[in-house]
């Protein structure tokens, strides 16, 4: 994104901007922002047993009360392997809390 001298923000390539872009508040494009897609898909089986989809997950933790806080655990700190396969969930610092605000209600809000 870039700044255009009214303020406002365009897609471009490359470009400095003095003003912070605007925050991502739409949670398919903050999945996106944080590489989240890149091993999760939306709904379905996922990419493998490993790599679990936000459906699947949502199925998994949805009806344990607890299941925000270990999901917001798991996403910043990551996990050992053997939830959903061998692959282990890596450390995702670079998610805020109030990324995490975002997606993990819309993790857990996939359908069934």
């Amino acid at each position: 994104m870039s700044c255009q001298n009214s303020g406002n923000w365009i897609p471009v390539v490359a470009g400095l901007c003095n003003t912070p872009p605007p925050p991502i508040t739409d949670p398919v494009q903050l999945a996106q922002a944080k590489n989240c897609i890149a091993c999760h898909a939306v709904t379905g089986t996922g990419y493998s047993a490993s790599l679990p989809s936000f459906e699947r997950i949502a199925d998994r933790y949805r009806n344990n009360p607890p299941a925000a806080g270990v999901l917001e655990s798991r996403v910043k700190s990551g996990s050992n392997s053997g939830f959903y396969g061998s692959f282990p969930m890596p450390a995702n610092p670079q998610a805020s809390d109030s990324d995490l605000a975002i997606l993990i209600p819309w993790i857990l809000s996939q359908p069934q």
